[in-house]
């Protein structure tokens, strides 16, 4: 199965690199990747012009981070559709591999830990994922979603993200 890989960006020309370059050091081959950008102005898409593993790229303003999720599955064509945040890395080399392994025809979705770190890589927190059980996500319970993967299926029956959600950032 090809998993479409996707990341949204939006001024991540200080950490792009990074999550490009865990990318194409990845052992599975089977992937489109798209970089669905909200119209930097830092240099960003100067950087992903330069990568010859993305298969698409679409820069244009957008109504915040649901509408850009929304255009990389409409944009994407692989049976599994996956999120890789502009600041984001696989753990390593065959992060891919691991996910379309768990995959088969009775699997909708899959997720793993996630290990959060700062600038240095020093680790600053691990999530671990528990195991699924029916209903959770009625009662609220989310996976990390940079580790989630599902079926392009799935959203065909589900349907997309609601983009009249915000997020706002609050800092300290």
């Amino acid at each position: 199965m090809k998993i479409s890989l996707i990341s949204i960006s939006y001024n991540s020309g200080y950490t792009i690199s990074k999550t490009f370059q865990s990318v194409k050091n990845q052992s599975f081959n089977n992937y489109e990747y798209l970089l669905i950008d909200g119209g930097s102005i830092d240099g960003t898409i100067n950087i992903a012009k330069k990568q010859d593993h993305i298969s698409k790229i679409v820069s244009e303003s957008d109504k915040g981070i649901y509408d850009a999720l929304n255009k990389g599955i409409k944009n994407s064509t692989g049976e599994i559709i996956g999120f890789l945040n502009s600041d984001d890395t696989f753990y390593d080399e065959n992060s891919l591999k691991h996910i379309a392994d768990a995959f088969d025809k009775d699997t909708d979705c899959v997720f793993g830990d996630l290990i959060y770190t700062d600038k240095d890589e020093n680790i600053k927190r691990v999530w671990k994922g528990s195991e699924f059980k029916k209903g959770a996500f009625k009662k609220g319970w989310m996976p990390a979603h940079p580790t989630f993967y599902s079926k392009r299926s799935v959203y065909e029956k589900l349907g997309l993200y609601d983009d009249s959600f915000k997020l706002q950032v609050i800092s300290s």
